[in-house]
């Protein structure tokens, strides 16, 4: 079933699967639940198997340098290259990013979506008040350029 929201394609059951281990999923959410109510962000590594699942088997948590942490991100590119550096000596490629949306759904906003490249994974978490955190993710497809969502399972 094809879902749209907010002008986004989103196949739900199937389509494309991104797996997350529950030690990084925690990781991930503490680092919502600490930032909130401002955005985090942070970098997601891993490998994409041959049939094209996507691994994250690391996150690295990043200082939210934009001024308006409220609702937007910014990871500056010289720290994207250290980390991407480290991650490639242990085998790992940089899959993605991932963020909060403190009080809003866990979808890209329309800067987002004219913003997003092809290929990497967009991880959005809905943070409230109280620590109910929701994750969701996100990729533009390189022929279509329509924005998929991705399926999570947790191993």
């Amino acid at each position: 079933m094809d879902l749209y929201t907010n002008g986004i394609k989103s196949k739900t059951p199937g389509g494309e699967i991104l797996v997350l281990s529950e030690e990084l999923t925690l990781r991930m959410k503490s680092h919502a639940g600490e930032t909130y109510p401002k955005e985090c962000c942070g970098l997601m590594f891993g490998f994409i198997t041959d049939d094209g699942v996507t691994v994250v088997q690391e996150s690295v948590c990043i200082d939210n340098r934009d001024r308006r942490k409220d609702y937007h991100f910014r990871i500056e590119p010289m720290e994207i290259y250290k980390h991407e550096k480290e991650q490639k000596e242990k085998g790992l490629d940089i899959l993605g990013f991932y963020h909060s949306h403190p009080d809003r759904l866990a979808i890209p906003s329309d800067e987002a979506i004219r913003e997003m490249i092809p290929g990497p994974v967009y991880l959005i978490m809905s943070a409230f008040a109280g620590g109910h955190i929701r994750l969701r993710a996100w990729r533009r497809d390189p022929d279509s350029g329509l924005i998929r969502e991705l399926r999570i399972l947790h191993n």
